[in-house]
């Protein structure tokens, strides 16, 4: 299968095969130690200034541009779609999703008659779909959802610079930390409401790298850097 054997990129994390136990299928996909986004940095005390999260921002741009150019689009990008392994680095799960399910369709004669009104966001959301602010709003047109785009996750990656720059654990809403004009001009870049406006992957982390300060190229190097000066400043203190 391609997926498991070509698609290898150190943003996007692996994926291994379809399983099968008591009847139930299952997806088999690289493990992530260090759990989501937001796990990762609850569990672990980095100074998260604004260079950290562009370097999270711009990590999640590269595993996008690659699936993108991979031909594979996500359809369900989210901050809780970014997991972190044993390594610190950033991998984008779930991504295989929408393309097994589209083969089903495509293949599966016996449930094409049951398949045909469901979209592949259907199937990835489920029922309650409008509670998910990610999904782009061509795609939630007339409260039916169409098919996955590669505007649509450029619309989610949008959403996701919000939660990295307003909801990560660490941001101090307290004293009115809001998100930089960088980062802002960026986000509404690629949740324009014109969806042949919006930006490709690419040119999102172009854009974001060159707002990083600092020589920090990925988040196992700002995880280091911020490790070291922390030990610094103690024995400093």
């Amino acid at each position: 299968m391609r997926m498991r054997d070509e698609i290898d990129h150190e943003n996007v994390a692996r994926f291994f095969g379809i399983s099968s136990h008591n009847s139930a299928m299952y997806v088999v996909e690289q493990y992530c130690a260090n759990g989501t986004l937001m796990e990762f940095f609850r569990d672990n005390k980095y100074s998260v200034n604004q260079s950290f999260r562009y370097v999270v921002c711009a990590d999640i741009a590269n595993g996008m541009a690659y699936l993108h150019r991979q031909n594979l689009i996500h359809g369900n990008l989210s901050i809780d779609k970014c997991h972190v392994d044993s390594r610190w680095t950033i991998k984008i799960v779930d991504w295989e999703y929408a393309a097994l399910y589209d083969i089903i369709r495509r293949t599966v004669r016996s449930q094409a008659h049951a398949t045909r009104g469901n979209s592949v966001i259907h199937f990835l959301c489920g029922e309650d779909s409008r509670l998910f602010k990610h999904i782009a709003p061509e795609i939630m047109n007339d409260a039916r959802l169409s098919e996955p785009t590669r505007a649509g996750d450029v619309y989610s990656f949008g959403v996701i610079i919000k939660d990295v720059f307003l909801n990560l654990p660490g941001t101090n809403v307290e004293t009115g930390e809001a998100i930089p004009a960088k980062a802002h001009q960026i986000m509404e870049l690629a949740c324009h409401e014109t969806a042949i406006k919006r930006p490709t992957f690419e040119q999102l982390e172009k854009s974001i790298r060159s707002a990083v300060s600092s020589g920090q190229t990925n988040l196992l190097d700002m995880c280091v850097f911020s490790k070291f000066f922390r030990r610094i400043q103690f024995e400093i203190e």
